[in-house]
């Protein structure tokens, strides 16, 4: 076997934590940092090389003219066709069908400002078994978000805040598991 690199659009450097993901089916991986970006890549399994590099744009300013906090986390949906993308205070959903993704942000969550004890504000996500996606919380705390329905388009998709209730605090991370 052989290993090799690759490069593949420019050189990205990156000064705020994230989270990458590949698609459950493997043939997409995502990869959340900068404070507005994520590139999306096809991933061939087989032999190990990214193509078709897409970049989509997540800003979101408030009402006080401010823009929001940093990133945080990705995940995909079931299907592989929907992108979740957080940045603390907003959910965003991708549809990754669509021709040009970054044209395809549907915002299906905003923070409801809930403290317990520190604020509750969005951060890293994972598909998890049971077919929901689970965000955790960038301060933590003892409640996890949840997507209900992941593969369902725009609101439909069931995003509820503080879904599920933890036995202890959790911040930031999931487990990393790989998906065979």
């Amino acid at each position: 076997m052989t290993v090799t690199t690759q490069r593949i659009g420019p050189i990205m450097f990156y000064d705020s934590p994230g989270q990458s993901m590949f698609s459950p089916d493997g043939n997409k991986f995502a990869l959340r940092t900068s404070f507005y970006t994520t590139d999306i890549f096809v991933f061939d399994r087989c032999s190990g090389t990214f193509s078709n590099r897409q970049t989509i744009y997540t800003l979101n300013i408030l009402n006080s003219g401010q823009d929001t906090l940093a990133n945080a986390g990705c995940a995909f949906s079931p299907s592989g066709r929907y992108l979740y993308v957080t940045n603390n205070l907003f959910l965003h959903q991708y549809d990754t069908w669509a021709p040009v993704i970054n044209l395809a942000d549907s915002i299906v969550g905003e923070w409801d400002t809930t403290f317990a004890p520190l604020a509750t504000t969005f951060a890293f996500m994972a598909l998890a078994p049971d077919d929901k996606i689970y965000l955790s919380t960038w301060n933590g705390s003892n409640q996890l978000h949840v997507i209900n329905y992941p593969d369902s388009l725009g609101q439909s998709c069931g995003f509820v805040q503080h879904g599920l209730i933890l036995p202890s605090l959790n911040a930031l991370v999931f487990p990393n598991a790989t998906n065979y």
